[in-house]
């Protein structure tokens, strides 16, 4: 399955399951792939949804624009799914640059985007209500 392929599938999987999805088009070959499986921690579901609307699209947006990644899925499952996590990233680099750069890019575009540190719903910060579960990492040779 090509990159385009994959891209429609795994949004059109996402609206099958009843969630939703932000996302940028893949528009290059992708060489790395990072998929990170996010868990709503005690029923905060507003303040996970309202964290990432507001803070990471935005900046993985603003990422993809400045080309320092290939493209993203942000995939919401529907919150009475079950699953052992809530939230699927998927991050598409198509350098060794984009990859290898990517946290240290990340976190000063970050901190460009919101000097002030992230807007919060409720004022808890990110670790209260959002579980890292893993993360996946391919390299496409």
């Amino acid at each position: 399955m090509d990159t385009a392929d994959q891209f429609t599938f795994n949004k059109l999987a996402c609206l099958y399951l009843g969630g939703e999805a932000f996302y940028s088009n893949p528009s290059k070959p992708v060489l790395f792939t990072t998929t990170d499986f996010l868990k709503v921690k005690r029923n905060h579901w507003e303040e996970a949804v309202y964290y990432l609307e507001f803070n990471r699209v935005p900046v993985l947006d603003e990422a993809a624009r400045q080309q320092l990644l290939g493209s993203y899925l942000l995939l919401s499952l529907p919150w009475d799914s079950g699953s052992r996590y809530d939230f699927i990233l998927k991050t598409d680099f198509y350098s060794h640059d984009q990859f290898f750069s990517s946290e240290e890019r990340l976190k000063k575009l970050t901190h460009d985007l919101r000097p002030n540190g992230p807007d919060l719903l409720s004022g808890l910060k990110p670790d209260t209500f959002l579980e890292l579960i893993s993360t996946v990492t391919r390299h496409y040779i």
